[in-house]
């Protein structure tokens, strides 16, 4: 199986990386190699076509929205990193993210169901912010995109751990 990982040098597509290369062929995607989306849009599109799974990974404004939009008219299945940030109005990060569930949700039935958004709250790794909330393990979102290959018909998994 062939699959790239956008953003695979961060956190989580890290962890990514280095749990699908023990079997799988993988793409590693990001800045530090090249590929940047805002700079290089069209060719990590265009490399991405001939992959089987694509982790769209990599936060930058709402550019992981013009992957989704990019890859709806192949045989790729995507899974999108989302964020229960997208139901804030925080400030604007949580707006790209809102966007970014927009245009997934708007394509979504171009690709058949065989997508995926993960909607994550506070993940362990990432600095505490707030001593009320329990961070997401990592293991558990990494045993959820590995269910999730095996049973396509989901398209949202959602972490929630956020207070309102």
């Amino acid at each position: 199986m062939k699959i790239a990982i956008i953003g695979h040098t961060g956190l989580l597509g890290s962890v990514l990386y280095s749990e699908f290369s023990k079997e799988h062929n993988i793409i590693g995607m990001s800045r530090s190699t090249g590929y940047d989306l805002k700079k290089n849009l069209q060719d990590i599109i265009d490399e991405c076509k001939s992959c089987d799974i694509v982790f769209n990974n990599a936060h930058a404004g709402t550019m992981q929205g013009n992957i989704i939009i990019g890859l709806a008219d192949y045989n790729v299945k995507l899974i999108t990193s989302g964020s229960m940030a997208a139901d804030f109005t925080w400030n604007q990060y949580c707006n790209e993210k809102r966007i970014i569930e927009n245009i997934f949700k708007k394509f979504k039935p171009k690709y058949q169901n065989q997508c995926l958004l993960l909607k994550m709250g506070y993940l362990e790794g990432y600095p505490q912010i707030n001593q009320e909330l329990v961070p997401i393990p990592i293991s558990t979102i990494l045993n959820s995109v590995k269910y999730w290959i095996e049973n396509t018909r989901i398209t949202v998994i959602e972490f929630d751990n956020i207070k309102k």
